[in-house]
C-alpha cells in the first residue's frame, strides 16, 4: 500500500540572537550607512532595520524587505526637530 506524502518539520522555537556591534554614519547630505555583526546561527534569513527620533519613541520599520547583508544603506531627512536618530536591528529566523 502507498501513503500520501506529508510534510514534517522540526519545531524551531529558539529565536536568533540579537545582532551586536551596531554602528552607523550619516554624512552632510543625509546618506546613512549602518553596520552590525551577524549572529552565529546558521538559520538567519535576514534582518529588519528600525528607526526612531528618540529612545522612548516608537520605532518604525525602515527595511521593507529583509536585509540579507550586515549593512543597511539609505538616506534620511536632516531637517528634523531632533539632532539624533536611533536604530534597532532584529535578526529573522528561517522558521
Amino acid at each position: 500500500n502507498n501513503s500520501f506524502p506529508a510534510l514534517g518539520q522540526i519545531i524551531d522555537s529558539i529565536a536568533p540572537s540579537s545582532p551586536t556591534g551596531l554602528t552607523g554614519q550619516i554624512d552632510k547630505k543625509g546618506s546613512l550607512s549602518i553596520r552590525w555583526n551577524s549572529g552565529k546561527e546558521d538559520d538567519i534569513s535576514g534582518y529588519r532595520v528600525y528607526m526612531a527620533n528618540g529612545k522612548e519613541e516608537s520605532f518604525t520599520l525602515m527595511s521593507k524587505e529583509p536585509v540579507r547583508d550586515t549593512v543597511y544603506v539609505d538616506s534620511i531627512n536632516l531637517r528634523t526637530v531632533t539632532s539624533k536618530v536611533y536604530f534597532k536591528v532584529m535578526a529573522l529566523d528561517l522558521n
